[in-house]
């Protein structure tokens, strides 16, 4: 009896020492739980953190994305203007480009008209008349000369006034060069109308000197024609000059 109770009482021993190990066991593997426990919490946090930055980051990437867009329509828009106002620029210059055109067809045609009354006025008696008509003739046409240069001045002045705006606005450099381009070639063709005044003054000039060289022979009747131009021109060339032959029958 006694060694079955010793038997007893060391299986009760042994086992209590079993399930003190095993609650060693067990309190280990809680702290450790516990301490993943704190450790997942902690990088839940962390992880929350990020995903609000990164939330933040989005709005923030999105309202530029939005005003990129909005930039690139309205320098979209900014080009088109620019495209219609160098449409309007070539237009502006072949109308330049015609006006010359015309201005040198009328210096022509008062070089041999000049050629006609230098022979005319060299056998035509002087008289207050013909200074009367040359004085006229000459006021009329340095009248429209000068409403020429006016005109040119103001385009240019236009031209110059859209190129700085351009380059203000710091887009679309293929169109700010076109009218940098176009804005010289007005300027050339603005010198070139200088000059043909002033070759056209020297031919007025050359006009007077003949008229007061002195006359070789009798009066006789000066016959000159009416320079003819196309109804599209908008100075008419036989106001500029007009008919000669009124004042001398």
């Amino acid at each position: 009896m006694r060694d079955m109770s010793a038997k007893s009482l060391r299986l009760v021993l042994s086992t209590f020492s079993n399930i003190r190990e095993e609650l060693g066991h067990l309190q280990n593997d809680l702290t450790s739980l516990e301490n993943d426990k704190i450790r997942l919490e902690k990088d839940l946090a962390f992880k929350e953190t990020q995903i609000k930055e990164y939330e933040e980051l989005l709005a923030s990437v999105r309202a530029d994305n939005r005003q990129q867009q909005q930039g690139c329509q309205d320098s979209t828009s900014k080009c088109q203007a620019l495209e219609e106002d160098n449409l309007s620029l070539r237009h502006t210059l072949s109308d330049v480009e015609y006006r010359l055109k015309e201005l040198e067809y009328c210096k022509r045609n008062l070089e041999q008209e000049n050629k006609n009354l230098r022979i005319q006025v060299s056998e035509t008696c002087t008289g207050p008349m013909l200074q009367a008509k040359m004085d006229e003739i000459g006021n009329h046409y340095m009248e429209v000369v000068k409403n020429l240069r006016m005109e040119k001045d103001r385009e240019i002045c236009k031209l110059r006034y859209q190129k700085d705006v351009s380059r203000r606005e710091g887009s679309c450099n293929d169109f700010q060069f076109k009218i940098h381009e176009l804005t010289s070639l007005l300027e050339e063709k603005d010198s070139l109308i200088k000059r043909q005044s002033e070759e056209l003054s020297k031919l007025r000039q050359e006009i007077y000197s003949s008229h007061n060289q002195p006359s070789s022979g009798g009066r006789t009747t000066i016959t000159t024609k009416k320079l003819q131009k196309s109804p599209s021109v908008q100075y008419d060339l036989s106001t500029v000059l007009p008919n000669y032959a009124e004042g001398f029958y």
